[in-house]
């Protein structure tokens, strides 16, 4: 995993804890995550629903809604100043202001339900052109325009002044993430942003963002659970499983030889064209458990074809350091397992 780790960490995550308070106990969402984003590359978080993908991007930018909140951890920005802890700013320091928007940018899922049903597209977008860059009004309209062609609107001279429902599914994707690049961010989010759309509209945005990180040399963060957009986009890969990241590696490593028997039955269920026809096609027993009754041990336990009775339902899994960096949480993997089986 030498390729990924050459260029320089922009975003390092340690211990991020991150719970919501209910009426029936309060729930882990994000327990401990450690994760690292560098210069240039696209790190792929990668899991089924309620793994706490989502609530992990937004910790980072501290938009976790109550009654969520952060509960502990580092989120270290490095960016051109001198790095600091994100978590540790003030709500009204500088900083964080720009960071939001500015240095991270980010495209949030279901499009058409992140977008003010009430106001233009074009004025949506020049009140963040306005923010981050200090035009004036008609210059950031312009500002605006180029930005919906450089996103592949057609015509963007008259949608400048459409509303959202006036578009398509696929066009309202694009005015996010031409949102999302509005102040030139080093670092792009984007959470699961072709989920609700069709396939030739979700291969089309895909094309957008790794062109338009090629051009202005970003840092991609992209959340999802489709395997498929993995394999295309990834420089490195974080496979979560409720609220923990149980395998980092390069996407070469997780496609090739992947470590974890939750990353390896995740792979297990994609279809490959010519291999399926006629059987069943594998899938992950059971669900992914309620973090308010989570498994002792392991948390994957349950659902693991490779569980060793009296230690995995037991104890919590070690996290194994492999060569060239990649880490896998498994106790498959620690001295005394090995010794167990010698």
């Amino acid at each position: 995993m030498s390729e990924p780790h050459s260029a320089q960490p922009l975003l390092e995550i340690s211990g991020l804890k991150t719970g919501f308070d209910t009426y029936d106990g309060k729930v882990p969402a994000v327990d401990g995550v450690d994760l690292t984003v560098h210069a240039g590359k696209t790190l792929c978080v990668v899991g089924e629903s309620g793994c706490g993908k989502s609530v992990t991007a937004r910790s980072i930018l501290r938009l976790v809604d109550a009654p969520g909140r952060i509960e502990g951890g580092t989120i270290t920005w490095h960016g051109d100043d001198e790095p600091f802890d994100v978590l540790s700013l003030n709500h009204d320091d500088k900083r964080l202001q720009r960071l939001r928007g500015g240095d991270i940018g980010m495209i949030f899922q279901e499009p058409v339900a992140s977008l003010l049903p009430l106001r233009t597209v074009g004025a949506q977008l020049v009140e963040v052109i306005r923010i981050h860059t200090g035009m004036d009004k008609q210059a950031a309209r312009k500002r605006a325009i180029e930005l919906l062609d450089e996103v592949g609107i057609p015509k963007p001279e008259e949608r400048v002044d459409a509303y959202p429902f006036q578009l398509s599914g696929g066009m309202c994707q694009r005015v996010m993430i031409a949102i999302a690049l509005c102040a030139n961010p080093s670092l792009l989010i984007a959470d699961e942003p072709t989920t609700a759309l069709d396939v030739t509209t979700q291969a089309r945005i895909l094309d957008l963002i790794r062109r338009l990180q090629a051009e202005h040399h970003m840092a991609v963060m992209f959340i999802t659970h489709d395997l498929g957009v993995v394999a295309e986009l990834a420089d490195e890969v974080a496979v979560m499983y409720l609220g923990k990241v149980v395998e980092r590696a390069g996407v070469e490593e997780i496609f090739a030889d992947p470590k974890h028997p939750y990353t390896r039955q995740l792979l297990e269920s994609v279809p490959v064209l010519g291999r399926d026809r006629g059987r069943d096609l594998p899938t992950i027993p059971g669900t992914v458990p309620n973090p308010l009754h989570r498994p002792k041990g392991c948390s994957f336990h349950p659902r693991c074809s490779e569980a060793i009775a009296g230690r995995c339902d037991i104890d919590e899994p070690p996290e194994v350091v492999f060569d060239g960096g990649r880490t896998a949480q498994c106790v498959l993997y620690d001295d005394q397992t090995e010794g167990d089986r010698a």
